[in-house]
């Protein structure tokens, strides 16, 4: 039988007073978090079993001349942020966020992109982690420093389920269009 159980605000968070905070994903016990202001963005986690904040809030940048802006659960462990800016020129700016230590591993320019965005590699979630797909190359890992790791070749279009219910376990398989006539399982 449900029960009443904690409750946790924004500013417990560490959140400034005018932050909305919206789910990004959990991994376990571990809920994400990013706290949406009107000047910027704040990542916090909370162990969803207990309540009790993972670690302190991380500012993650001002929100002037953005386009877009997004998280992924990226692993047990991290996250990973990316800031579209309005110039299509510039560079999309990341952080990945050690959600142990509320540590900030990189913050810095990335080649990623979050959708919709063609012939760039484009961040999706899938499971616990975020992959980053290129439509007619393939399917790629993400690193720690919000690079390009592994790579499994095909036509860069992932086929599952990009969410999935919370209180069941997420998939860890997707297939990828190979071509007319073949798919790539990752």
């Amino acid at each position: 039988q449900p029960v009443p159980g904690w409750q946790i605000s924004a500013e417990q968070l560490g959140l400034p007073p005018d932050g909305a905070p919206k789910l990004i994903g959990n991994v376990g016990d571990r809920g994400i978090f990013l706290g949406i202001t009107g000047t910027g963005w704040w990542l916090a986690g909370v162990d969803v079993a207990t309540g009790k904040r993972l670690f302190p809030a991380v500012e993650l940048g001002r929100s002037d001349d953005a386009l877009g802006f997004n998280c992924f659960v990226n692993g047990p462990k991290m996250v990973l942020c990316i800031r579209e800016d309005r110039d299509p020129a510039k560079p999309a700016r990341a952080w990945v966020v050690d959600t142990d230590h509320g540590s900030t591993i990189f913050d810095g320019p990335t080649e990623l992109r979050i959708p919709p965005f063609d012939n760039h590699p484009t961040v999706e979630q899938r499971g616990d982690y975020a992959v980053a797909t290129v439509s007619g190359e393939g399917v790629h890992g993400v690193g720690p420093h919000a690079e390009l790791t592994w790579f499994v070749p095909g036509g860069g279009h992932l086929s599952g389920e990009k969410d999935w219910e919370h209180d069941a376990a997420p998939q860890s398989l997707a297939a990828q269009d190979g071509g007319p006539s073949s798919s790539t399982y990752v």
